[in-house]
Order: C-alpha cells, then structure tokens, then sequence
C-alpha cells in the first residue's frame, strides 16, 4: 500500500580501512548486509557503495538511519568520496586489532574537508583484543581525532559478531541524528536538487536512479531534468524500499523515471527541476591544503558531489600551499552543476592523493591576474555581505545581464537574492517584462550606455547620423542578448540620451558638419526642392542635372538623415517645410470633413494623381490617415509632427 510520505531520514556513512569491519557493523545495526554484488560477497570486500536502513522509534519522532557503505580499499577512493559528500553524518570505524591505518587518515580527511556536520569514531572487533590494547587504541584515536568533528564526543567500543556495544550504538545514533534534525531543518521549499549515486533498469518498470535528496521534495508525476539536458518524467518513488507519493528534502530515494535510457544516465548526474541549472567550468574557491599540499598551475581530480572531473588550480597569493588555506580559481574540462556553498574533494592522480578541499565562493568567475591587488579585493568582497557578491557577479558577467537563476547560483540560494536585492537600493538595477527579469550593476548599466553612446558617436563622425543597432551590438555588445541590448536603447531613448528610427540609433547630441563639397551639393537640391513645392519629380533626373551627380546622390542621403527631407516612396522626397504644411492642412481637413479621398489632395493640395497617391500612401503608412476603401479617416497618430523624422540640424539658409 502506498504512503503518502516516509518519515524523516538521517543519512550516515561509514568511513575507514580494508577490514575494519564496516560492513558488519551495518548489518548488525540493520539487519541487511550492503554488499550485493557478488564479487563483493565473494572476497569479502566492500566495491560499490552499498545501502542499508535502521528504522526509527515512532512514539519518539526519532526518524529513520539511512546507512551508505563506502569502500576501505585504496583503489576504490573515488566511490567512497562520491558516498562521503552527500551525507548529514559519518561513522570513522577503526578495528581494535590494527587500529588507525592509512585510509582512516585519507577518510578522516576528507570528511573534515567536506565538512561533514557530525560523526563518532566506532572501535570495532572488540571481542578480539584484550582490555589494554582497546584502551591504548581508544586514546591512539582520541588523539588521532583532536580538532575534528569526531573528537566532540568518546569513541564507542562494539563487536558485531558478539553484540556487544550495538544497541547502545544504535541509540546514540539515532539521538545525535534527532538534534543534527533540529538545529540544520531540510530545506523543503528550495528547488530540487538530487545527486545520483546509482543508475538501473527494472523489467517491466524502465529506469531506476537512487540518490540523497539534498533540498526541494518531489512527486509522482513531477517532470525532472537530468544532467542539464534530458527531461524525465517521475512515475514511482520509494524511500527505504515503501512506496510513497512524495519524497522530501534529507531522504534517500529510488526513483522509476520514464522518457529516458538507461544509457543517457551515470553516477555523478544531478537530478534537478526543470528548467534545469547551468554548468559552469570556472569556479572561485577557498582551498583548505593538507600534506602534500597543492601547486600553483598543477591538474587535480575534483570530487563534486558524486561526480569527479578534472580541472587546473590557479593560486592567486603563492605558488604552493603545504597546509593552511588560500585563495584559487578551478577551470574545469566539464562543466559541473555546481553552487555557491558547494564542497569540492581535490585529489592528485599519481601518486595517488587527498591534497586539498575547495569551498565554492563564485561560479563562472573571471580570469584574475594573479599578486594584485584588485584579485584580493575581489575574494575579499567574496567574503563580504550578499549585495556584494551579487555585484560581483553582475560585473563579472557584464556586457550580459543577470538572470534569477544566475543570481542564485552565485549567492547560493534564493533566499540570498532577495536580501541582496532588499539591501541594493540604486547600486542593482532591476529591469522586468512581460517573459522574464534581468538584473544590472548600476556601473554595468551605465557602461552600457556609455558603449551605445560611443558606438552612435564614432559612426556619426563618418558623416551618418543614424546607426542600425543591430550592427552595434555586432560590433561592440555581441554578448549581450538582442533582448537586453533593446531594453537599453529605449531606456536611453526615454531619458532623451538617443533616438531610434526602426531598427536604427542616433546621439543627437553630436551630430558631424557635412563637409564643404557636400554642404553644397545639399544646398542645391534643397533649393530644387523648394521650387518643385509638393511635386518634387523623380530623384535620377535631378542628380543627373547637378554639376556633380554623385555628390548630389550621397548629399540628398545625408539631407534625409538630418531630416531635411523626406522621403515618401523609393524614387522621390519631399522638402521638410513643404510636408509639414501638407501634413497640417490634411489633419485639419480630417478634423473638419471626418474623411478625404484622392480627389481631395488633388484639388486642396493642388496635386496630380502621380503625386497625390505616394504622399496618401506615405500618410497611411505613418498612421496620420487609415485607408477605408476609397476614403480615408484620422489614423491612430493624432500630432502630424510625431510622424516626421526628429530634425537633428538646422535647415540650412538657402
């Protein structure tokens, strides 16, 4: 029968040597032995990670114990860090007969690096040793243990294979799992973000994932993203081996997801909400060193989650760091899903070695120069309040804008957005429409313009006045979004900074003197212009009559971009003054009569047919008139002087 919720869970590895008894111990805390594979039965050693449940008291609310079972061999180091990052707590289980050994240092480190929120030291095989050798053992580890999460609390002494110790070890567990719940709650209400561990098909049922649910809940029915690309759909879901209908935030959960192959899915793949998050190959961290250290330009494996990749490390402030801690930056050759907060493992490929932890301060960070000054003002704002590291990342994105989901990534969750937001006040410019929400530094914003402004400018002093956008934003922006780059243009156009003309841009406020041999040229067809009043003939013939046909050609085209003249089809312009007295006298006729026609232009405007209809058409077309049949009525552009081109110079004396 299905439930609808499983009762909170408190996940716990076991950490340690080759045969120390991990595994025995979890079967004697559960009663299921986490070695399935049968090569793992038959050598009698830990391979894969293995997975076991110890049911909670209900009349106490104590919760569930969720066990993951990581590998003690040396060769099997990548599975056991893939099973270390995703827990709430961990066991160090150390044999009484050979006490600590060299993976219980590797495992004791990196759960330290990770900085794993709880764990106790279990002293195993106690029935095989005598009273002083568990005693000399237990203050071996105690020192061992000095500084770290495990030294808050005695080691426990327990045999599996007698009983002794297990009960008591089950209470502390399930007590010290009760208080880790009150005081770190699950973040219910945060997107979903699930790691996977393990990947499997079922007959009959399809594909099968399993994974620790680190925040959000999920359903049946809920439509997932699966490593930043496939889109899944959830079809059944178990906690602890029971059907439910929804898992929470701190569970491990089995998943039946549909719309996928097997194949398309591996451990390390995040299970998320759709959309799914960006992957980012560039990270700002603070690494934690531990002997033998890390160097400056060198290639590390990094353990993110259940996932590993390998990545170069930057130093900014050194050139190598035995122990201690220091700022870095990881280019990754893939990218990772990874967040603000994050905690990353660094190993060293050969010989083979835990070298350092990493705490993730920026994704998509930009390249530092390194012993500046400006790069350890940057990590340092990276340290400072969450409307500084969202600034950071606004300039550090610039020319693109922020988005939410980029804004999260960078301050590690929602929450943080809002504060950041709440405390901006002018220094984040926020831009919203009808699809989505962008986010500007205040100096990104006016760099922006500044950049526009330049680019209209720089144009407008090879003699054009008006710029298409497009090509701008090609030439100087191409990484800002066309959507963005819009956004900008009018909120400069509304501020009376430029003017845009369809798909075209000028700063009025700096508009180039036509050359002498050009000013002529535009003189001369103004004047003809002037004379041929509202019949201004075709414009070949009357370049042709000019002294210089090509002058005449290009002058009549800086005219129009001026707004000297306009133009009204593809062959003929109209001298300004003559069309704003054309416009004003139709205006005043539509308010008068309600309606024209061709004949009336004929007759009111003194016009043949051959004119009157491209300057009907024009008037059409700019919403001054609206065509019904033979008639025409008042447009939607009530002010004739709106339709014509802004005049961006004086006319010239003639």
């Amino acid at each position: 029968m299905m439930q609808r919720c499983a009762p909170p869970q408190s996940i716990i590895a076991t950490a340690g040597h080759i045969n120390h008894g991990k595994s025995t111990l979890i079967k004697a805390l559960t009663g299921t032995h986490p070695d399935r594979l049968p090569a793992e039965q038959e050598r009698g050693m830990t391979i894969e990670l293995g997975y076991a449940f110890a049911l909670g008291s209900d009349d106490q609310d104590q919760g569930d114990l969720a066990f993951i079972d990581c590998p003690g061999h040396s060769r099997f180091i990548r599975q056991a860090i893939a099973g270390l990052g995703t827990v709430h707590g961990a066991l160090l289980v150390v044999a009484a007969n050979e006490g600590i050994a060299a993976q219980t240092r590797e495992h004791l480190a990196v759960l330290c690096l990770l900085d794993v929120r709880w764990g106790r030291v279990v002293i195993t095989k106690a029935d095989t040793v005598d009273h002083q050798r568990l005693q000399d053992v237990s203050k071996e580890i105690s020192d061992f243990v000095c500084g770290s999460p495990f030294a808050i609390d005695p080691p426990l002494v327990v045999s599996a294979s007698s009983g002794q110790g297990i009960e008591h070890l089950r209470t502390e567990l399930l007590r010290a799992a009760t208080k880790d719940r009150q005081q770190h709650p699950p973040h219910r209400s945060a997107p979903l973000r699930l790691a996977i561990d393990r990947v499997f098909s079922i007959a009959g049922h399809g594909t099968v994932v399993t994974g620790t649910l680190l925040r959000g809940c999920i359903a049946l029915g809920q439509s997932v993203c699966i490593g930043g690309e496939h889109r899944a759909q959830v079809r059944g879901l178990q906690v602890r081996g029971l059907s439910v209908e929804s898992a929470e935030a701190g569970q491990r959960c089995a998943i039946n997801i549909s719309g996928i192959k097997r194949s398309a899915i591996q451990r390390g793949d995040w299970l998320t909400a759709t959309p799914a998050p960006a992957t980012s190959t560039c990270f700002d961290v603070r690494v934690a060193a531990v002997p033998p250290g890390i160097i400056h330009g060198r290639h590390y494996i990094c353990h993110h989650g259940t996932n590993h990749v390998r990545a170069r490390l930057s130093l900014y402030d050194c050139d190598s760091c035995q122990e201690g801690s220091a700022f870095a930056q990881l280019r990754l050759e893939q990218g990772l899903a990874a967040e603000v907060g994050d905690r990353i493992i660094l190993r060293r490929a050969s010989p083979s070695a835990t070298v350092a932890g990493a705490h993730i301060l920026a994704v998509d960070a930009p390249r530092h120069r390194r012993y500046h000054s400006s790069t350890r003002s940057w990590f340092a704002d990276l340290h400072g309040s969450q409307l500084r590291r969202l600034l950071n990342h606004l300039e550090s994105r610039w020319p693109q804008p922020g988005t939410p989901a980029s804004c999260q990534r960078a301050l590690g969750s929602e929450t943080g957005l809002a504060q950041a937001c709440a405390e901006a006040g002018a220094t984040v410019i926020i831009r919203k429409n009808s699809t989505n929400t962008i986010f500007w530094s205040r100096n990104g914003w006016q760099r922006l313009a500044q950049v526009i402004r330049e680019g209209c400018r720089h144009a407008q002093r090879q003699g054009h006045c008006w710029h298409p956008f497009d090509r701008l934003r090609h030439n100087l922006l191409n990484e800002c979004p066309e959507e963005a780059f819009r956004d900008r243009l009018q909120a400069l156009q509304n501020d009376g900074a430029i003017l845009l003309q369809k798909r075209l841009c000028c700063d009025p406020s700096c508009i180039a003197d036509l050359p002498q041999a050009l000013m002529a040229a535009a003189c001369r067809q103004l004047a003809v212009l002037t004379q041929a009043g509202l019949q201004p003939g075709y414009d070949h013939p009357r370049w042709s009559a000019d002294p210089d046909p090509k002058a005449a050609q290009r002058a009549q085209s800086m005219a129009e971009e001026r707004g000297w003249l306009i133009r009204l089809d593809d062959r003929r312009c109209l001298h300004r003054v003559h069309c704003e007295h054309a416009l004003h006298t139709i205006a005043r006729a539509l308010r008068e009569y309600g309606s024209i026609d061709i004949q009336w232009f004929k007759q009111h405007l003194g016009l043949t047919r051959r004119d009157a209809i491209p300057l009907a058409e024009w008037c059409d077309q700019h919403g001054i008139t609206t065509r019904q049949g033979g008639q025409r009525v008042s447009g939607p552009q009530s002010d004739p002087q709106e339709a014509l081109p802004p005049l961006l110079a004086p006319l010239p004396e003639i």
